[in-house]
């Protein structure tokens, strides 16, 4: 008589994080964060590590770096031809249509609320203006307004993720590259690889938001050149617009100033922690020959340097 064998138990489908199973309209609004701010505010459930919901499936960061690698690596053999950018979009493809489209009905619900309110102002300066044109107007606004909120949280919502899954990517890229460099050329490079991912990775959480403004900005521009001739002729809107462009060549100059500062920053932190790793690798010799003052004068003085162009760059941010 055979002994039956024990049932296959069955396997526990892994938690979903509420991003994944919300509705159009729960990310519409991001209602699907109310059960984790309902217990913030419960003193009985205090908030813990274990009370935070799991990541999207779609944030994986195993599964977005091997992807952004993948991507990377198949766009050339040629490492000197290798291009991050195109390695970037074919990772974020939906996303980069995504914030297109959400983009486009953004400014085009802004573009629309000042047309709307035009009209108002003249139905309104009419001497017998019918009630339910104007109420139909102002319905109109507040549609308008309610929709260009949803559609730039949305957007910013998005990019902002888009910044952070990047910088976790790359994050891990640089510490795979690293694993696999040999111990002469990892010592060689060690400092400019926490440069980046300490410092320099940070930047697409800045870059991915307003990535957009670099194409929507102009045309804004001269949509709004052109509607504000409609209303007081081509000279004085060309002259308000003058004063526009002449503060943007300010600000680009700026920042061409600060981008010169955080070149220098980098490169003196480079130098500094490449001075303080030879010290430390070599401490024996150091204290022998009694060099703890000179190597402590040489990092002191590319710290100062280093503090000097970090205070620099902050008083051009905050002119």
């Amino acid at each position: 008589m055979t002994t039956p064998s024990p049932p296959t138990p069955t396997p526990t489908p892994p938690h979903l994080s509420p991003y994944d199973t919300a509705t159009i309209f729960q990310h519409l609004t991001f209602s699907y964060v109310l059960p984790l701010i309902s217990q913030s505010h419960n003193p009985s459930t205090p908030l813990t590590p274990r009370s935070l919901p799991p990541l999207p499936a779609i944030d994986s960061p195993s599964l977005l770096t091997s992807k952004l690698a993948a991507a990377f690596n198949s766009s050339s053999s040629s490492s000197s031809s290798k291009s991050l950018p195109r390695a970037i979009y074919k990772t974020f493809t939906l996303t980069f249509f995504q914030t297109l489209t959400l983009v486009i009905l953004e400014h085009a619900t802004m573009l629309l609320q000042p047309l709307l309110l035009s009209s108002l102002l003249s139905h309104i300066s009419s001497p017998f203006p019918p009630l339910s044109t104007g109420i139909s107007l102002s319905l109109l606004m507040l549609l308008t307004s309610l929709l260009q909120a949803i559609f730039h949280h949305r957007l910013y919502y998005l990019t902002m993720r888009t910044g952070w899954n990047l910088r976790t990517s790359l994050t891990a890229m640089v510490h795979s590259k690293l694993l696999r460099l040999s111990a002469t050329s990892s010592s060689s490079t060690s400092s400019t690889a926490l440069n980046l991912i300490s410092t320099d990775v940070f930047r697409f959480d800045n870059f991915a938001p307003f990535f957009w403004y670099y194409f929507t900005g102009p045309i804004d521009f001269a949509i709004i050149v052109y509607l504000l001739s409609l209303r007081v002729t081509l000279f004085p809107a060309l002259s308000g617009a003058f004063i526009v462009v002449l503060q943007a060549a300010f600000q680009l100059r700026f920042g061409a100033l600060i981008g010169r500062c955080r070149t220098r920053t980098a490169t003196l932190t480079d130098e500094r922690l490449g001075s303080l790793k030879e010290a430390v690798t070599g401490i024996e010799t150091v204290k022998a020959y009694g060099w703890e003052g000179v190597f402590g004068r040489i990092i002191t003085g590319l710290r100062s340097e280093e503090h000097g162009s970090i205070l620099k760059s902050q008083i051009i941010k905050g002119r």
